[in-house]
């Protein structure tokens, strides 16, 4: 594949600008995985400058599934009404949804994640892990269970439906990084016909 084509497959996946993907393809000597791996961690180290940022603005988005049998609402802030409108933002919002949809998570966070929650999870764990894992392999595999449940109810630590390469939260980050300005999930409601 020639230099070009490279440059274009790499700007038509991460949607950044040709001086961002000729940066990222130089420091990864071409290799496209390595370019896509730098784009990532470029995303996140950017996207902590503005996590401090208050998001004033934003939207509420709707997505509705199965003829209208599951639908979300989904409010997603962002710190200026221009980003609100823009494509990028509106198509990060139907994303989380259709992603709160499919996944159901319970907790934005594990921050978010109640005391006694996390408590009864370990109790939990703690009662069905074998007697010949107890010692030094014990904690390991709580923390490993732990992670593993905070993945499940967690939208943020969630495996992306869209990419599975990557969390909700690094697409947060790349959205944000694009955006250039803080962007955050602040709360959802899933209706499900029949649930009550």
């Amino acid at each position: 594949m020639t230099r070009a084509k490279l440059a274009k497959q790499l700007r038509d996946e991460t949607g950044l600008g040709l001086n961002q993907v000729m940066k990222a393809l130089k420091a990864s000597d071409w290799d496209y995985d390595k370019a896509i791996q730098f784009c990532w961690d470029q995303y996140k180290t950017r996207s902590k400058n503005f996590k401090d940022r208050k998001c004033r603005e934003g939207r509420i988005v709707t997505y509705a599934h199965h003829g209208n049998q599951l639908a979300v609402l989904v409010e997603i802030g962002c710190e200026t009404d221009f980003a609100a409108k823009t494509d990028l933002f509106l198509e990060f919002g139907q994303k989380v949804a259709m992603q709160i949809v499919a996944m159901n998570p319970t907790y934005l966070s594990t921050q978010a994640v109640p005391h006694q929650d996390v408590e009864r999870q370990l109790d939990h764990i703690e009662r069905y892990v074998p007697d010949r894992f107890k010692g030094m392999e014990f904690e390991r595999m709580v923390e490993e269970r732990m992670n593993q449940w905070y993945r499940q109810v967690c939208l943020l630590q969630q495996g992306s439906i869209f990419n599975h390469q990557h969390t909700v939260e690094d697409l947060r980050d790349q959205i944000s990084s694009q955006l250039g300005e803080n962007v955050e999930i602040r709360r959802w409601c899933r209706w499900e016909l029949g649930e009550g």
